[in-house]
């Protein structure tokens, strides 16, 4: 069974390859689009040879598209380039443009000036969800002023308005999602639009997926809104689409077999962030998780510091899922992927060093001088072995630099120290939080004040009766308002003016202490 990745994949190498049949266009099992206009004059029905296209992307799509793909992938698939919407760019005549972008009014007017200044030959544009009448009326009434119509090819709304860094994990790339739920002074008005925008990504999986779920969600709080909203607009698109986006081109998805056999139908669990916010404090000492947490990690990039021949140096690494080493260390505790880097390295470097023994050479480097047609029969299985063994060599040396700089990380602030405090966090007393406070060897600021939140979580929890880190604080006026506070506030916490005195000392900002406080 495709997974979510994989799928996406597929609808993205279709908008390449201009919906047509070219080699590479993928599964068409795996085209959720929404024909809106299609001009006669559409060229990639014409022949199956690559067309040379250039990408325009704004800034949520490049996420969406560099989760997924590389850039030989894109030559692959016909792109020569490809530029921001919101970049400068020159005129290039008589090449055709890939338009993916969120279907916005700042989005649509940038289009618009685009065909005015006829930047590009023909348009083929795909909303990354779906277009609203309004936009659609404002994009044909300015390409009319512009007499450009006819030189849009295609418009699709193609439903992929999430991100997916990993076959079966998606986020839906909201930045500041947390603060937006509940913050009390948030307007209508960007509550609303905040609550759209969660909806139409929700929607865009499940038409990737080809799927109606069944919805569930607790009472009283964000969850059920979205819940309550995501099945009316389910119900919506269904009844008044005969050929609608949720089922597979054969009528065989789960909508056909809901009625016979609901129990077959998938199932969507929506939960409020507080339902364990620990989790979001909580040190991790998985290899994934760590560098998560030290790292400038951003989607599937990373970015960190190497030691080159006692020059620091900022090295920036992209994250394959297909990588057999990240497959097989994402999950382990730190220490055990160390030590597999350590034993794969060892490894590696005895089988390079057999080879550059039998060509005479000091490196993997320097085989490729070697002449390969007066080479012995070894040496040329030795040699047809290099390109594999650089691409390996490349990724061996990604993780020991990835993990050098995390085992750096963990040193400097006693990470594992303060993993083995938060493991038997409710257990931990007074005295021994503060020595953790106090320690300037122990922790950043913010380290300080995660432990000391967890400490404070599970105060609360013992005094509330509920379990572990899971009490939700009391919240503000947005749309996350399920709480009613608990029981003990973190005023009444044993200590509580020694505590903030001490992560004061420590130069700790109090300001997540007045959100517990509410």
């Amino acid at each position: 069974m495709e997974s979510l990745r994989d799928r996406q994949i597929g609808i993205l190498l279709n908008i390449l390859n201009l919906h047509g049949s070219a080699e590479n266009s993928g599964n068409s099992d795996f085209q959720n689009t929404q024909l809106l206009a299609s001009n006669q004059n559409d060229s990639s029905n014409a022949e199956s040879q690559i067309i040379w296209k250039i990408l325009v992307l704004d800034e949520f799509c490049r996420d969406i598209i560099s989760t997924l793909l590389k850039v030989s992938d894109l030559r692959e698939n016909g792109i020569t380039v490809h530029m921001m919407l919101d970049s400068p760019r020159s005129r290039i005549p008589d090449v055709p443009a890939i338009y993916l972008v969120q279907p916005t009014s700042k989005n649509v007017q940038k289009i618009c000036e685009d065909m005015l200044h006829d930047l590009y030959d023909m348009y083929y544009l795909n909303w990354a969800s779906s277009i609203s009448r309004l936009l659609m009326e404002e994009l044909a009434v300015s390409s009319v002023a512009s007499k450009t119509s006819h030189q849009i090819s295609q418009i699709y709304d193609k439903y992929i308005d999430f991100i997916c860094p990993e076959e079966n994990m998606f986020s839906l790339g909201i930045k500041d999602s947390y603060i937006k739920t509940h913050d009390p002074k948030i307007s209508d008005e960007d509550n609303q639009l905040f609550i759209d925008r969660i909806i139409t990504s929700l929607f865009s999986i499940l038409c990737t997926l080809k799927t109606v779920p069944l919805i569930f969600a607790a009472k009283g709080g964000a969850a059920e809104i979205i819940a309550n909203r995501l099945n009316i607009k389910i119900r919506d698109h269904v009844l008044h689409n005969k050929n609608h986006l949720l089922s597979d081109p054969n009528g065989e998805g789960w909508v056909s077999n809901a009625s016979s056999d609901p129990t077959s139908r998938p199932s969507i669990i929506l939960l409020d962030r507080d339902f364990d916010i620990g989790a979001m404090l909580s040190h991790s000492w998985t290899y994934q998780a760590l560098i998560h947490d030290v790292l400038d990690m951003n989607l599937n990039r990373i970015n960190v510091e190497i030691n080159d021949n006692g020059v620091s140096k900022k090295k920036t690494y992209d994250l394959d899922i297909k990588d057999e080493f990240w497959s097989k260390l994402a999950s382990l505790p730190f220490p055990e992927a160390a030590v597999f880097i350590d034993e794969v390295s060892t490894s590696f470097k005895k089988e390079a060093d057999e080879m550059t023994r039998i060509g005479g050479v000091g490196s993997l480097d320097d085989m490729q001088d070697l002449d390969f047609g007066a080479s012995t029969k070894q040496l040329q299985k030795a040699i047809s072995m290099l390109p594999e063994l650089t691409a390996r060599k490349a990724t061996i040396d990604m993780h020991m630099n990835v993990a050098t700089a995390v085992l750096e990380k963990i040193k400097n602030r006693q990470l594992d120290v303060l993993f083995q405090i938060e493991e038997s966090i409710s257990k931990q007393n007074k005295q021994l939080i503060l020595e953790m406070i106090n320690s300037s060897e122990r922790g950043s600021p913010i380290d300080k004040m995660r432990v000391f939140i967890l400490y404070l979580l599970s105060k609360q929890s013992k005094s509330s009766g509920t379990i572990g880190s899971q009490a939700s604080p009391g919240l503000g006026s947005g749309i996350g308002n399920s709480g009613s506070g608990r029981s003990n506030q973190p005023s009444s916490l044993e200590g509580m003016d020694e505590f903030k005195a001490a992560l004061t000392e420590s130069g700790c900002d109090l300001a997540p202490l007045s959100y517990f406080n509410k």
